[in-house]
């Protein structure tokens, strides 16, 4: 059944009642008492589990798997597969610009995608209460697991030429990818774009923004929305290239500020999150998931475009008596409270003692880093590329020196303008600020000691 999504999603906004929308699917496994590797690779045991979460689930929308393997294993990446827990790739394909020029785009169906796209085809059929949304990755994420996710946010500076070979070729393979969801039967796509969250304002506009811009333009219409899902702790920093997509709606992580987020985005535009996958649903019990869901209700409620939501995919293992007690508290919003800025400044930025100004690195991110494009007045935080094993607030934890675990941090005498040099295990690194060009290329190790 063809839906006007144009009229749902306005439906959406404007129900005083909002469902929610959580990227829920691989907990499906365990309504079915299979496996995760059964899911993966029979797209009737996709197809049913989507229908067991909605019987069981009062949710705005059905929502495929997010497994974010699919388009690289296509493209020759190796991905390593378990009984129990969701895919990862485990090699890169790309090692030189040589490797991007001869890089073949795989066609539509091949590998597992031909798989998820009959999932959605048989899913179409068997939920006709709610929309059915497919998922695939998205351009940047994509290019990077082919590059070596490390290797890629370096590249964007070293090799920017190749990359946008890689960008371009994933680029057109999603674009067919999503088509043929599209004929399937979906009434949209959730476009994950997780790498994107770790990019500074100008990289992703020019290495992901665009990418999906171009996706959106060629599948955007009134029967079949779009949705970009970016979990990163980048996004209020980068919310104006996120919004230059285009996208029918947004998506947002858990490491963000959603209130804060919220005052960024159009009131006519809908944004979902951010309730914890893991450390919250997955980990939590259910007096804790109902508390949690409460507040996050009562802090956004109030935006008539907020619809509550995972921050992300929830995890396989997630007991179900939590998820239930994540969709028992679906009432009415309350008005949100607005909230004191303690500044007093009247653009809103943190006055700078020199030292690392804000006083940490932990998200939410200092409201200067927020706010930096935006003001010439902006002060400067040292802020590294947090790679997968690493956190910028247990590297950069003390504002002029941390010689713990070898880490040394010197600052330049001009105050509005920091750099560091970190010697790491007989390596250094330099590393760029808001004050000049945010971050420059940062190589770290990513079996270093100093992961959250």
């Amino acid at each position: 059944m063809q839906r006007n999504m144009h009229e749902w999603r306005d439906a959406l906004l404007r129900a005083e009642v909002k469902k929610p929308l959580p990227i829920l699917s691989f907990p499906g496994a365990a309504l079915l008492g299979i496996s995760v590797k059964e899911l993966l690779f029979s797209a009737e045991n996709q197809a049913d589990a989507m229908a067991a979460v909605a019987a069981r689930t009062d949710s705005a929308a059905s929502v495929s798997l997010m497994d974010l393997s699919v388009e690289a294993e296509c493209f020759g990446a190796p991905v390593h597969v378990s009984e129990e827990e969701v895919p990862t790739v485990t090699g890169r394909v790309i090692h030189s610009p040589a490797d991007a020029e001869t890089l073949r785009v795989p066609p539509t169906g091949a590998g597992r995608t031909g798989i998820c796209i009959e999932a959605i085809r048989l899913a179409s059929r068997k939920i006709a209460d709610r929309p059915v949304f497919a998922g695939v990755i998205g351009p940047f994420s994509l290019a990077g697991r082919l590059t070596d996710v490390t290797e890629a946010m370096i590249d964007c500076y070293e090799e920017p030429e190749m990359m946008h070979t890689v960008l371009a070729k994933a680029t057109d393979f999603l674009i067919g990818y999503i088509r043929a969801f599209k004929e399937a039967g979906a009434d949209g796509v959730v476009i994950a774009e997780p790498l994107a969250g770790l990019l500074p304002p100008d990289l992703a506009e020019e290495f992901s923004a665009r990418y999906v811009k171009k996706i959106n333009d060629a599948v955007k219409e009134p029967s079949f929305l779009t949705i970009y899902h970016n979990c990163g702790n980048t996004a209020l920093l980068t919310i104006g290239s996120i919004l230059s997509t285009d996208s029918d709606a947004y998506h947002f992580g858990n490491a963000i500020d959603m209130t804060e987020m919220l005052g960024h985005v159009p009131a006519d535009t809908l944004v979902f999150g951010n309730l914890d996958p893991a450390g919250i649903l997955r980990n939590g019990d259910p007096e804790t998931v109902k508390r949690e869901t409460a507040a996050l209700l009562k802090a956004c409620g109030g935006h008539k475009n907020f619809v509550l939501s995972s921050g992300c995919d929830i995890p396989p293992a997630t007991p179900w008596e939590n998820i239930d007690a994540f969709f028992a508290d679906s009432v009415p919003f309350p008005p949100a409270r607005k909230r004191k800025r303690k500044t007093g400044r009247s653009d809103g930025l943190s006055d700078c003692d020199g030292n690392g100004c804000c006083g940490g690195f932990s998200p939410p991110f200092p409201r200067s880093l927020r706010s930096f494009r935006n003001s010439e007045r902006a002060c400067s935080c040292i802020f590294i590329i947090p790679d997968a094993q690493i956190s910028s607030r247990n590297l950069l934890a003390q504002k002029q020196k941390n010689v713990a675990n070898g880490v040394a941090v010197r600052r330049r005498a001009k105050k509005s303008s920091f750099s560091a040099i970190l010697s790491l295990a007989n390596r250094s690194f330099r590393l760029y600020t808001v004050g000049t060009e945010f971050f420059r290329t940062a190589r770290l190790p990513c079996n270093t000691p100093y992961g959250n």
